[in-house]
């Protein structure tokens, strides 16, 4: 059995009138909808260093930790970058950890999001966009498909432009599993 093709369509008040017929058309349009709303629906947590930066290397849970109510999976990263540095290489990490009390924080990427002094001014990358002077995030699908109830996502700045680099932020798309 194929799925219908998720299209956003509205209904009309002639296929819905009362003591009206139900037709294919109505429930065609229902499920092209609802496949719709399934396929595009996600959250997003947006983790910032607000300012100067440069000398908080090492600083984990940057802008806090968040929390999965729900199991989750992790669609997209964006990583942003507004003022570059003059010289070096900015590199944030997200890492997530499922139970509060042992285990460790793993790293939701193979190769994490960077920028060189050399990217633009207000650049961007993310899994599917590459900008010049950045290196494109590459999910780990061990951490990102399948996320549990209860596990904590953090930001981590593992390394930071030398100069003056301000105001960078990474945002993580995800959605109910």
């Amino acid at each position: 059995m194929s799925d219908l093709p998720p299209l956003k369509r509205n209904i009309q008040i002639e296929e819905a009138r009362f003591r009206f017929s139900v037709s294919e058309s109505l429930f065609q349009k229902v499920g092209q909808s609802l496949n719709f709303i399934n396929d595009r629906q996600h959250s997003e947590k947006e983790f910032f260093l607000n300012g100067l930066y440069a000398g908080a290397v090492g600083t984990t849970a940057i802008d806090g930790a968040m929390f999965f109510q729900f199991d989750a999976q992790i669609i997209d990263v964006f990583m942003w970058s507004r003022t570059q540095g003059s010289g070096g290489t900015t590199e944030l990490d997200i890492k997530v950890k499922s139970s509060p009390t042992g285990g460790s924080w793993n790293s939701i990427f193979t190769t994490t999001p960077k920028f060189t002094s050399g990217a633009g001014v207000q650049t961007w990358n993310s899994t599917t966009i590459a900008n010049p002077g950045s290196t494109q995030p590459v999910l780990n699908t061990t951490f990102t498909d399948t996320i549990t109830a209860g596990t904590a996502m953090r930001m981590d700045l593992v390394q930071a432009m030398s100069g003056t680099p301000r105001n960078a932020a990474i945002v993580v798309h995800y959605r109910p599993r």
